[in-house]
């Protein structure tokens, strides 16, 4: 089951979903749009040798439409399957621990879909450096169990979990309440 934070997201996004959808990863259902240099755009995964070639390697992912994030229109993040892989230690231990989790980055937001999915997981505070990233991806993710702090995360004085210890590691994430 959904918790309630994350199926108020999605209602706001349009997206009717029960659990983990596509095959167990994120598919992000972020607006298209453009801050400054940096754009959110969909494309399309085509069939063909160079796909195969990428899942031999373990880079690959299913054809269809996915949604990347560009800088100056060159693109440095996905949904596609391989950057749901690179991020799937980090939100298993998260969600193993669950309380107050930090992330670093929130990208595409595909982190905070899976977390927020988790009942264990109290809240999300995110990092992001740049602007125009928060501006584009953290209005899909307004709720109350997510926080985007405006910084470096190497500056970064995290919050505590109630126990006095942060809890998690850091990774990808949003309350649009940004500081």
């Amino acid at each position: 089951a959904l918790s309630s934070a994350a199926s108020d997201v999605y209602k706001r996004q349009g997206v009717r979903r029960s659990g983990m959808a596509y095959e167990g990863y994120c598919k992000v259902m972020i607006p298209e749009g453009r801050s400054g240099d940096v754009s959110v755009e969909r494309f399309e995964v085509e069939d063909g040798f160079g796909l195969m070639r990428d899942f031999m390697l373990g880079r690959g992912t299913r054809p269809g439409q996915c949604t990347a994030i560009k800088r100056g229109g060159k693109m440095w993040m996905s949904d596609a399957r391989a950057e749901f892989r690179d991020a799937s230690n980090f939100i298993w231990n998260a969600k193993r621990l669950g309380g107050r989790v930090p992330a670093n980055g929130l990208g595409l937001g595909i982190v905070i879909g899976h977390l927020l999915e988790c009942d264990e997981i109290e809240h999300i505070d995110v990092v992001e450096i740049d602007e125009d990233v928060i501006r584009l991806v953290a209005p899909s993710f307004e709720c109350d169990r997510v926080t985007v702090h405006h910084g470096d995360a190497l500056d970064m004085k995290w919050p505590r979990a109630p126990s006095g210890r942060a809890r998690g590691t850091t990774s990808g994430s949003t309350s649009v309440r940004t500081t």
